[in-house]
């Protein structure tokens, strides 16, 4: 059942991280199954334990993804003033999407300048380039002009 769910997944979408990762998800699941003892409970109890274990997934590939980041200065990896990205079309700035209703954000990273996008798994970003090098820029700029 696990393997047709994990064939299922990569064919609708190879670049999913319950694709790419699924290995280490089940890992993860089965470690929480073995610590609530799911072995031992009912039909019943197994089906809630089952579905209240749906949070727990999603929590889970987001850890994997938030750890899975490429090496500095790559396309995808963390940049700074110091650290420049080594793709002359990168950029370093901020990628934003949409999760739900809020805004998840990774900040700090090189990404391409110019179709302003980046895709980690299935999840795909919009690029704002020079975001935080511009914020601090004008922070700077403003606490010169204050003591002065």
């Amino acid at each position: 059942m696990w393997k047709k769910a994990v064939f299922e997944a990569c064919k609708a979408n190879a670049e999913a991280v319950g694709c790419k990762k699924a290995n280490d998800l089940k890992d993860k699941e089965e470690a929480r199954r073995v610590t609530n003892k799911f072995y031992t409970k009912t039909t019943d109890e197994r089906k809630k334990l089952t579905e209240a274990d749906d949070a727990e997934r999603k929590k889970d590939q987001a850890a994997i993804v938030a750890a899975t980041v490429p090496a500095a200065g790559t396309e995808g990896g963390s940049c700074s003033a110091e650290k420049k990205c080594t793709d002359a079309k990168h950029c370093c700035g901020t990628g934003t999407r949409k999760d739900g209703d809020k805004e998840v954000k990774l900040e700090g990273i090189c990404m391409d300048s110019t179709s302003k996008k980046y895709k980690r798994f299935e999840f795909e970003y919009t690029a704002t380039c020079g975001a935080k090098s511009m914020l601090a820029s004008a922070t700077a700029l403003f606490a010169a002009a204050y003591l002065m």
